[in-house]
Formats: C-alpha cells, structure tokens, sequence
C-alpha cells in the first residue's frame, strides 16, 4: 500500500542545547488540546535512548492523551548501507514504518520530541522528512 504523507512537525518541548536560544513550536498546546479528538490527528511521540530520551516507559508516564509511541533507534527511522550508519530507509520501509502506527494520507501529523537533549530536534526532523 502506498502512502503519501504531508507531516506537520512539531515540537511542544524542544530542550535542546544544540539551538541556541528559544525556538518556538509550529503549533502550541492549546491548538493541540483543541484537535486532540479530530478523526485525522495523530499525535506520534517520537523518542530515542539517545541523550536519555528514554524510551515507553518513559513515555508512558509523561504521554499526550492519544498519542502513539515510536523508537528512532530501534523502530527503523534509521539504517546503515555501506557501512555509513543513520540514513533513511527506502520509501517502502518508510510506509510500512508509518502506516503501522496508523497514519494514512489523510492524517494530520503532530511529531513530539521528549525534549530530554541536543538529538531531540534532529530526530525529529528526520522523522517529518518523508
């Protein structure tokens, strides 16, 4: 099945010591607390072990009502080839990555970071690039 996805970015929590200075949220928390029951809103929690991102536990204990969970380290955001680690997998993998958290072309996608260190911002970032 072949999915074609338009992501809003987001980050409700950017802590990140890479940017300097405040970087706003594309949308803020009460635009979200406003859509967080809208058919077409999924709220995708994206988090790494990586600068103690932590992981579902973590997740659990500080999750956005309805959000769905995904590791970057682990959940195939990123692979290696030719022995150059961290690249995008090819589209198929992609899909088969984001229709199974249950995103359609048709959702409205709010990417939240744990906002635990410098990698947050990148991984989310590479997580909207498809």
């Amino acid at each position: 099945m072949t999915y074609r996805l338009i992501l809003v970015a987001v980050s409700l929590c950017i802590s990140s010591q890479a940017i300097a200075g405040h970087v706003p949220p594309l949308v803020d928390a009460e635009w979200l607390d406003e859509r967080l029951h809208d058919d077409d809103l999924a709220v995708l929690d994206v988090r790494s072990s990586i600068d103690e991102g932590g992981d579902r536990e973590s997740f659990i204990a500080a999750r956005i009502p309805g959000s769905r969970y995904s590791n970057y380290t682990d959940d195939g955001w990123r692979e290696s080839r030719n022995d150059v680690a961290g690249l995008m997998p090819d589209v198929d993998q992609l899909e088969q990555l984001i229709g199974g958290l249950g995103i359609s072309n048709d959702s409205t996608v709010v990417i939240v970071p744990a906002g635990t260190g410098p990698t947050d911002f990148s991984w989310l970032d590479r997580a909207s690039e498809p």
